[in-house]
């Protein structure tokens, strides 16, 4: 495919490959399958509803973005995460929150990360 080509050598990433297929919502945040969400912003990952996934990031996202984020997350706890429009997932509520530390329940991303 042309548009994978041309990004030989560059880090691939959700801007420089072709449209995501699923539900786009921002340049940076996507939902490329059911129960999976991919961030473009800082650190590149996708997650489903067991954490980051460096599986899906790879997928989704390309070996450079899974590669980079096993070096960045090592040791981290990816269960817990900021998304780049600041909706916060927590894994062992089964529950994406408004904002970081909220208790507001994001109905939205609650429903894509756990279906």
């Amino acid at each position: 495919d042309k548009a994978m080509k041309a990004a030989k050598g560059k880090p691939i990433t959700a801007a420089a490959a072709p449209a995501p297929k699923g539900k786009k919502f921002s340049r940076y945040l996507f939902s490329p399958a059911s129960g999976v969400i991919c961030d473009t912003i800082g650190i590149k990952y996708c997650a489903d509803g067991t954490g980051i996934s460096a599986t899906f990031t790879e997928r989704y996202l390309g070996p450079e973005a899974a590669s980079k984020l096993t070096q960045d997350m090592a040791g981290a706890d990816m269960s817990t995460f900021v998304l780049s429009n600041k909706i916060e997932c927590r894994v062992k509520e089964n529950a994406c929150f408004k904002s970081k530390g909220s208790s507001n329940i994001d109905p939205i991303f609650t429903k894509i990360l756990f279906p």
